[in-house]
């Protein structure tokens, strides 16, 4: 079996973290926030909601509004390249926020 090359790609910070302020029609704003499952063992990401009927369905309106707001551009799934600023620095191409490097094997 031959070995991986690690190869590094660029990913909007909101694949590792997104945290958002969602209006809600009752009760002000809630937090909804994208991050990694709790299990130590487990690398997937999960949306997670403040909200009651979130916490007894495991979905709400706030993570679906939240869905539509997420950037989550990776250049690895994505393609493009990071927009570079005229201090060098790299942002994200969909949402101008901050980038950071991801390793993968291929």
């Amino acid at each position: 079996m031959p070995d991986l090359d690690i190869v590094m790609y660029w990913c909007c910070e909101s694949v590792i973290y997104d945290e958002q302020e969602i209006p809600s029609s009752t009760a002000g704003t809630y937090k909804v926030r994208w991050v990694k499952a709790p299990d130590e063992h487990d690398y997937s990401m999960w949306w997670h909601c403040y909200c009651k009927r979130f916490r007894y369905f495991h979905q709400c309106p706030h993570v679906e509004q939240a869905k539509k707001r997420h950037c989550g551009w990776d250049q690895f799934f994505n393609g493009g390249e990071p927009i570079k600023d005229e201090n060098g620095e790299r942002h994200c191409p969909r949402c101008n926020g901050p980038v950071t490097a991801q390793r993968y094997g291929v």
